[in-house]
């Protein structure tokens, strides 16, 4: 580069800052001093009237430098523009990698299947047309990939070019030396592999890349093999080892230098090590943000493999209802990206997911029905339910597994107080303002986009015309959590628990009087039954004085007021004293006394 400097018009000039701006990124992941060589490469380039010189450079500088800090649909253009003006200039070896490039590229950044296979229309005439046998197998391996994305028929041994599985195309390329395309096959056979969750073909494609990966430095794709490495082996239940902490701190500083990149990939990367060590809150919170990322950045793909390692953490954490959640939102994302042979892949493998995704229908927006026999079950356990707080965990149970909030409250209104019924995630704050604006409004209330890049709903609990009370939802790390398509499900369920809340009241109320009349009733029972206090009567006969001031005789008074009645008779001492005055002889008792 050195002796090329001294003469500016050298045709290869551009070239050697492109290959300089390579060894830095590729080889000493110095990427600042890479981008200011492969910016220097690129003014070179622009100013070559050489198409094939220009097609050549710009594949180097964009493929294996660049890309580092640029958003992708940058480095998308850039690989576009390179290969069409290659074409031109008919430059067939170069014009042809960087057509496959792009193509990869397309697939990586997640954003659209459908617009990679829109692409092809230009693309596969770009690499077929140029006769390059390399170009060709590797557009043929995408072309497998994206025909098992969106029809689900994945098979390891799918026959490529000449009829040759992709496994053997990688054996004989390794063999031939060809390095970068043996790479760019085992990226195609993980990628595949890995979304359908065959992680053992993961481990064998990265693995058996091994020899040839130095070649693979400096690309997006290195990055992806090694992020994928890292979940085929936590998957498969192995120690992560020395290289899983290198690929998780290489992430991590990919993520500063382009974040809307590489910073989903960082955190998934570093949820994943840190369940790995039972942090499980963190981890959590780690995935929380990879998938609110991915998000916003418009990577699906990322999207899909974050909720689907949330979902396999959840579901072994025992979260069973989260668990469900993002499997959903996995299945959802393979969706809008164009995957549906993926999702229903995905589904396959998950009998919870299958349940709750029966009777749905699919539009390009994703799972836009819920299973009706699972609403109509969760409506029929909270419509029978009389304890309002079990009512009241019951619904935060639900409606956490339709809507994935972190956490959430059951509130209900006593006059203008409100009260924490039940509550999930965390302490119930102090901030009403919400809870009094649905109540008001008898509208559902949404703030999905907080300062703090929060999301909260509260949705009133509505019967008579009344507002009893709200269900409070919210995720502090996540945006737009819920949409309002997604909440269609939880204010039905708020509508049958708002019903079995008033019924419970009142069934409560009712039950309470009931108590407290039959308490009256049976102490007026026993004091009716039971004399009490002083009972005036006569010293000489014995007549017992009423409470009107009449006098009669003892047995009269006793038996108007108790249950007892009298049988008369006379005793030893009278009889004797009768008898005697009758001049009759006393009558001797029986002999058994």
């Amino acid at each position: 580069l050195g002796l090329a400097g001294r003469n500016t018009a050298y045709p290869g000039l551009a070239a050697l800052y492109a290959a300089m701006g390579y060894i830095e990124c590729g080889l000493f992941r110095n990427y600042t001093r890479g981008l200011r060589y492969g910016k220097q490469a690129e003014s070179l380039a622009a100013l070559s009237l050489a198409g094939s010189r220009y097609c050549q450079t710009m594949l180097i500088t964009t493929g294996f430098v660049t890309h580092w800090h640029r958003p992708m649909h940058e480095t998308l253009a850039s690989l576009l523009d390179a290969a069409r003006t290659g074409k031109t200039a008919g430059d067939t070896e170069f014009s042809s990698y960087t057509y496959a490039a792009y193509l990869q590229h397309l697939i990586l950044e997640g954003r659209s299947l459908r617009l990679a296979e829109n692409s092809l229309a230009e693309i596969e005439p770009g690499i077929r047309s140029q006769g390059q046998e390399l170009p060709t197998l590797v557009l043929d391996a995408n072309l497998v990939l994206m025909a098992q994305m969106k029809q689900g028929n994945y098979d390891k041994n799918a026959a490529v070019l000449r009829g040759e599985t992709l496994a053997a195309w990688q054996n004989r390329m390794s063999r031939f030396g060809q390095h970068e395309v043996v790479c760019d096959l085992a990226l195609i056979r993980a990628l595949a592999s890995c979304t359908f969750g065959d992680f053992t073909e993961t481990l064998s494609a990265i693995r058996e890349a091994a020899p040839s990966r130095a070649a693979f430095a400096g690309q997006l794709a290195d990055a992806v093999l090694y992020f994928l490495e890292l979940v085929a082996r936590l998957r498969l239940g192995e120690k992560p080892g020395h290289t899983a902490y290198r690929t998780a701190r290489w992430l991590n500083k990919l993520a500063a230098i382009n974040p809307s990149v590489f910073e989903s990939k960082a955190l998934m990367a570093r949820g994943m090590l840190r369940y790995r060590h039972r942090g499980r809150s963190a981890a959590f919170d780690l995935f929380d943000k990879a998938i609110s990322c991915a998000r916003a950045n418009g990577n699906l793909l990322d999207e899909a493999m974050a909720c689907a390692e949330y979902a396999w953490r959840l579901d072994k954490a025992g979260s069973l209802s989260q668990a469900i959640f993002y499997s959903i939102a996995s299945y959802e994302a393979l969706v809008r990206w164009g995957a549906q042979g993926a999702a229903l892949a995905l589904s396959e493998r998950s009998q919870r997911l299958k349940i709750w995704i029966r009777n749905s229908r699919l539009q390009a927006g994703g799972l836009v029905g819920l299973d009706a026999e699972m609403v109509m079950k969760a409506l029929s356990s909270m419509a029978g339910e009389l304890d309002p707080k079990r009512l009241a965990t019951r619904l935060l149970e639900l409606a956490q597994g339709l809507t994935g909030s972190r956490y959430g409250c059951v509130w209900v209104k006593t006059g203008s107080a409100w009260e924490a019924l039940a509550s999930v995630g965390r302490a119930a704050g102090d901030d009403l303002s919400l809870l009094n604006q649905a109540a008001l409004s008898l509208r559902p209330v949404s703030d999905n986009r907080g300062p703090d890049g929060s999301s909260q709903t509260v949705i009133p609990l509505v019967s008579r015309g009344r507002a009893l009370g709200a269900l409070l939802l919210g995720n502090e790390l996540v945006a737009d959590t819920f949409p309002r398509e997604r909440m269609s499900a939880v204010e039905i369920m708020t509508m049958q628990a708002a019903v079995a809340l008033d019924n419970a009241d009142l069934y409560s109320s009712l039950e309470n009087k009931v108590r407290e009349r039959t308490a009256e009733l049976e102490d007026a029972l026993r004091n009716v039954r039971r004399l009490q206090g002083l009972i005036p009567i006569c010293s000489s006969c014995k007549k017992v004085r009423d409470d009107k001031g009449y006098w009669g005789q003892v047995e009269e008074y006793i038996s108007a007021r108790t249950e007892a009645d009298f049988t008369h008779g006379l005793c030893p001492d009278c009889m004797a004293r009768y008898y005697d005055e009758l001049g009759l002889p006393t009558p001797q008792p029986p002999a058994d006394g």
